[in-house]
């Protein structure tokens, strides 16, 4: 299937095309659509597609959402280079129906040999409503996101042929070096550019993970599994009351310690630390109940809080690295200052600093 560069590539022959080769159509013809941007990516473009038909299409979808590659030139570079959209392409194709965590239904995934331009097409989520991670979430949401993501951690435990996927499983001794190399030179335009905006408390979680940033990222101990990579409000879309959760963006996919997607999570989802100081454990705890419940076993609740308290040095990761190598907005500032406000308070007060290699 063609790869589109852009909305203004879409076609009603295209589109019919996607949906008979995906077999949610069957003899009908797309003879309309409306385009409606929506989303907050920072590496890629989102928009919903109204669609209609020349004849009764029975159970064909109304509307469809596309995602592409980033217009904005930096952004696209970086999903290039990071193997970003590859990532995502593949583990719709790969992974999603190992799940138990919702994600969207996939009628397309496709990309360009060399990753720089992808289209995908997701079933329509609509009237869910997407998180918002600046005004973050209610704790009724954020417990029932760490329990949805035993559903993506659990089956996919420690399995032989997942940790085999090299697209997956990307982090090696190398790979570490190069990583730790990146955010290292990316830090102190990251410092210069935001300074007035970090207290000096932060500045110093900041400062004291950088001098130990090598041996965090090399320490490959500990069981593994699929993680998000970037499982916080924006990438979450809630229906039934908003609690009901699926999940969007797996740009950032990888094998790694399921607790760190938890920690990342909460650490960001409460706009009041003293909030999530109250309930951190016991949300944990109930992640921990629902991996045994998927059959995980021989992973004690004293090592999973352990790697959960290390898995908070996440958001130090997210905030400093995409916020210099992506198109810079007022929001994606915004986002990127409130993110790290909260990680770092979630590092102080989890004492994470003494675990560091």
């Amino acid at each position: 299937m063609t790869v589109l560069h852009g909305p203004d590539e879409l076609t009603h022959e295209w589109l019919t095309d996607v949906l008979r080769a995906s077999g949610a159509l069957g003899d009908a013809v797309v003879d309309g659509c409306d385009v409606t941007p929506i989303g907050t990516g920072q590496m890629g473009d989102s928009f919903r597609v109204g669609l209609t038909y020349d004849s009764d299409a029975g159970e064909a979808p109304a509307t469809v959402v596309i995602k592409f590659a980033a217009q904005d030139d930096t952004s696209r570079s970086t999903g290039q280079a990071l193997r970003s959209y590859e990532v995502e392409m593949r583990f719709y194709r790969e992974v999603a129906a190992r799940s138990a965590l919702r994600v969207p239904h996939c009628h397309l995934a496709a990309i360009e040999d060399d990753g720089s331009w992808f289209t995908l097409v997701l079933g329509d989520l609509s009237p869910a409503s997407q998180g918002d991670q600046i005004a973050g979430l209610t704790e009724s949401q954020v417990r029932a996101c760490a329990v949805a993501l035993a559903g993506l951690h659990g089956p996919c435990w420690e399995d032989e042929d997942l940790a085999g996927l090299e697209w997956l499983n990307r982090v090696t001794p190398e790979t570490a070096e190069f990583t730790a190399l990146l955010i290292s030179t990316l830090y102190p335009g990251f410092i210069e550019r935001y300074a007035d905006q970090l207290s000096a408390e932060d500045r110093e979680v900041c400062d004291r993970f950088m001098e130990r940033l090598g041996p965090y990222l090399g320490d490959l101990t500990g069981p593994r599994t699929v993680v998000h990579g970037d499982y916080r409000a924006d990438n979450l879309l809630f229906t039934d009351g908003g609690t009901d959760v699926t999940a969007v963006d797996w740009q950032t996919v990888g094998w790694g310690r399921g607790p760190g997607d938890v920690a990342y999570l909460v650490g960001l989802s409460f706009a009041d630390p003293a909030v999530r100081v109250g309930v951190e454990e016991s949300i944990v705890r109930e992640y921990h109940d629902a991996l045994v419940g998927f059959g995980v076993d021989g992973y004690s609740w004293e090592e999973c809080w352990r790697h959960y308290r290390l898995g908070a040095f996440t958001t130090l990761i997210m905030s400093i690295a995409p916020s210099m190598l992506v198109e810079r907005t007022e929001r994606g500032d915004e986002m990127f200052m409130t993110s790290l406000r909260r990680g770092a308070a979630q590092i102080r007060d989890l004492g994470a600093l003494a675990l560091l290699p």
